[in-house]
């Protein structure tokens, strides 16, 4: 890094040491700054092959296959499902898994979820309305540390979380994400089983 360049002239004294300190080192931080988007696509990468890879391997004892998952908003998830889920717009309209922020560049600050996830369209609401009615709901209001909404896109979800230097040791990070989605997977079976057989109903357009 370059040393502070000083303001010099009429108003001088406007610029402190945070505005010298970017202003003479503009260049340098400016491309720092766009290093975010390779850190969030690699990391984005990351769970959608690694994580999923081990998900669809941890997930076929139970019965489940894994997919992409797209939205609501800027999330992305990958999620277990059966082979007869519904999938709709590319992705099937519920299943269990781990949803992040498609630009985070740290799951440390900006935290992934282990979540169950449902289309935001007639038969995602449908099969939310099921995976709720046959235990989903009553599992969130009785487990600490469980949060969602019943009209949510995330009935339930539980927060994953990683060390400040996480990618120093991808091994227990991965470990840590698939038990936070495993133990969903295995808590929530019989309201999961209610949710993957709804049948496709209504309009597939999703609102978010």
């Amino acid at each position: 890094m370059t040393a502070l360049i000083p303001a010099r002239g009429a108003g001088a004294d406007k610029f402190d040491a945070p505005a010298l300190f970017y202003l003479s080192n503009q260049a340098q931080i400016d491309e720092w700054h766009g290093l975010r988007s390779t850190v969030s696509e690699a990391l984005g990468e990351w769970f959608r092959t690694t994580v999923r890879d081990a998900l669809a391997f941890r997930g076929e004892a139970l019965g489940y296959e894994a997919s992409e998952a797209r939205g609501p908003g800027g999330y992305h998830a990958v999620v277990l499902h059966t082979p007869g889920t519904v999938v709709q717009n590319g992705s099937p309209v519920i299943g269990v898994g781990v949803a992040w922020p498609a630009k985070t560049v740290s799951p440390t600050s900006n935290k992934p979820f282990a979540t169950v996830r449902c289309s935001r369209n007639d038969t995602g609401r449908a099969a939310a309305r099921a995976f709720l009615a046959a235990g989903g709901q009553e599992y969130r209001s009785s487990t600490t540390g469980v949060y969602g909404g019943d009209t949510d896109a995330w009935p339930v979800y539980t927060w994953i979380n990683a060390d400040d230097r996480w990618w120093t040791d991808l091994d227990n990070y991965r470990d840590n994400v698939l038990g936070s989605v495993l133990r969903l997977a295995n808590d929530l079976r019989e309201p999961l089983l209610a949710g993957f057989a709804v049948e496709a109903t209504g309009s597939i357009e999703e609102t978010e």
